[in-house]
C-alpha cells in the first residue's frame, strides 16, 4: 500500500510539478510574448514618433522654404527698390550736380555783386566818416563858439545884474535922499517956526547984532570999546545960547541929517558912476550901442549933471 500510496503521490507529484512545469513554461511563453508584443508597440510607437518627427521636420522645412522663398522676394524687392533708389539717388545727383554748378554761379555772382557792395560800402563808409570827422570838427567849433558867445552873455547878464543892483541901489538912495530931504525940511519948517516965535518974544537988536561993525570980517566992539576984528565964522543955529535947548537940537539934527545925505548921496553917486562908466565904454568900443544907450540913460536919468570922467585915451568920443 506503501508502495501505491507512494506511486500514487508520485504520480500526483509528477502530475503536479509537470502541470506546474508546463504553466511555467506557458507564463514564460505569455511573458516572452508579452514583452515581444511590448516591444514590437514600442517600435511602432516609436515609428510613430519618428514619422512624426519627420512630419514636423518636413513642415518647418517647407516654412523654412516658404520663409526663404518670402525672404527672397523681399530681398528681390529690395534690390528692385535699391535700384530704383540708386536710379533716383543717380538722377538727383545729377540734378544736385547742376543745382551746384547753378548755386557756385549764383555764388559767385553773389560774391562779385557783395564785393562791388563792400567797396561801395567801404567808400560810403569813407564819406560818411569823413563827413562825421567834419561834423564833429564843426560841432565843436560850434561848441566853442557857443560857449564864448555863452560866456559873453553871462558876462553881459553879470554886468547888467550888477548894473540893476547898482541902479536899484542908487534909487534906493536917491529915494532915501528924497525922504531925509523932506526930513530936512519938515525940520526947516520947524526950525523956522521956533525962530519966528522965539524973534517975537526977543528984541529987535541984539547985543550981539549991536556989537558988528561991517566988513568981510566980523568987527565986534571988545569991552574996551574997541572995534576989533575977529574971523568970519558959518552960523550954526545949533551953537547959538540965545535960542532955546530944543530949537538947538533941532538944529543940530537937521544939519547931520543934511550931512549925512550929502555923504550918502556922494558915495551912492561914486559907486553907480564907478560901476556903469567902465560898462558904458565897453559897450561902445565893443559895438554894443543898445547897451551903451542903456547906461548912459540910466546914468543921465539918475545924475542929470553927469559927464564922462574917464581920461581921454580910454573916454569914447560919444558921451
Amino acid at each position: 500500500m506503501n508502495a501505491k500510496v507512494l506511486l500514487a503521490v508520485s504520480i500526483v507529484v509528477a502530475v503536479v510539478v509537470g502541470g506546474a512545469c508546463a504553466a511555467y513554461v506557458s507564463a514564460q511563453r505569455a511573458q516572452q510574448a508579452q514583452a515581444a508584443a511590448e516591444a514590437e508597440a514600442a517600435k511602432a510607437d516609436a515609428a510613430a514618433a519618428e514619422a512624426k518627427k519627420a512630419d514636423r521636420e518636413a513642415a518647418a522645412e517647407a516654412e523654412r522654404a516658404r520663409a526663404a522663398e518670402a525672404k527672397r522676394k523681399e530681398a528681390d524687392a529690395q534690390a528692385e527698390k535699391a535700384r530704383l533708389d540708386r536710379d533716383a539717388a543717380e538722377e538727383d545727383a545729377k540734378a544736385a550736380a547742376e543745382n551746384r554748378k547753378a548755386k557756385e554761379a549764383d555764388a559767385a555772382r553773389a560774391k562779385s555783386e557783395a564785393d562791388a557792395a563792400r567797396a561801395k560800402r567801404d567808400e560810403a563808409r569813407a564819406l560818411a566818416d569823413a563827413a562825421r570827422e567834419e561834423r564833429e570838427r564843426a560841432a565843436k567849433v560850434a561848441d566853442a563858439e557857443a560857449a564864448k558867445a555863452q560866456a559873453e552873455a553871462d558876462k553881459l547878464a553879470a554886468e547888467k545884474l550888477k548894473a540893476d543892483k547898482v541902479v536899484a541901489e542908487a534909487k534906493l538912495q536917491e529915494l532915501r535922499r528924497m525922504d531925509l530931504e523932506a526930513f530936512a525940511r519938515d525940520l526947516a519948517e520947524r526950525e523956522r517956526d521956533v525962530a519966528e516965535r522965539e524973534q517975537a518974544l526977543q528984541p529987535e537988536k541984539t547985543i550981539a547984532d549991536l556989537s558988528w561993525a561991517g566988513g568981510d570980517e566980523d568987527s565986534v566992539i571988545d569991552d574996551s570999546g574997541n572995534v576989533t576984528k575977529k574971523a568970519k565964522v558959518v552960523y550954526l543955529p545949533e551953537n547959538d545960547r540965545t535960542l532955546p535947548a530944543a530949537t538947538r537940537q533941532l538944529a543940530k539934527a537937521s544939519r547931520l541929517a543934511a550931512e549925512s545925505l550929502e555923504s550918502e548921496s556922494s558915495r551912492a553917486r561914486a559907486e553907480a558912476v564907478a560901476m556903469l562908466e567902465p560898462l558904458y565904454v565897453a559897450a561902445l568900443r565893443e559895438d554894443r550901442m543898445v547897451d551903451a544907450d542903456f547906461y548912459r540913460k540910466t546914468l543921465r536919468s539918475m545924475y542929470p549933471d553927469w559927464e564922462l570922467s574917464l581920461s581921454s585915451t580910454n573916454a569914447p568920443s560919444w558921451k
